[in-house]
């Protein structure tokens, strides 16, 4: 009889498991304007779980948002803009607020675009930006 009961735990605990691994929201964005739309609500919204969501796996540490809000400040989040940005290869999302400029190279991963968190080695990101929010 407890072997049955525990089976039955075991099966229950599973299915949750599975379920809730199936429920989770898509990481990134479908297309590189939607991603560059969400980083900046996310901004604005100063919500650090929306905005992880935005991010290539592994490619920040699981509290990167929330540490890049606080030091970005509610004001300079408020306030920022986003731009989709091009140089050389690679494509970028640059945010620019007050006092604040933060580009991220662009990655798609199966049909999806995130931010990648490795930092730019250009310093020429942060100037002249094409699109403009």
């Amino acid at each position: 009889m407890g072997i049955w009961i525990g089976g039955a735990l075991l099966v229950g605990w599973l299915t949750t498991i599975v379920v809730s691994i199936n429920n989770e929201p898509p990481g990134g964005a479908p297309n590189l304007n939607a991603l560059e739309e969400h980083t900046v609500t996310a901004l604005h919204s100063q919500d650090a779980d929306e905005f992880q969501l935005l991010f290539a796996e592994d490619s920040v540490a699981d509290d990167y948002a929330a540490n890049y809000l606080d030091r970005l400040g509610k004001t300079a989040a408020n306030n920022s803009r986003g731009a989709v940005k091009k140089s050389a290869d690679a494509t970028f999302i640059v945010v620019d607020g007050p006092g604040t400029c933060t580009a991220w190279q662009v990655v798609e991963t199966e049909k999806r675009w995130y931010l990648d968190g490795t930092p730019p080695v250009l310093n020429t990101l942060c100037s002249n930006s094409e699109k403009r929010r």
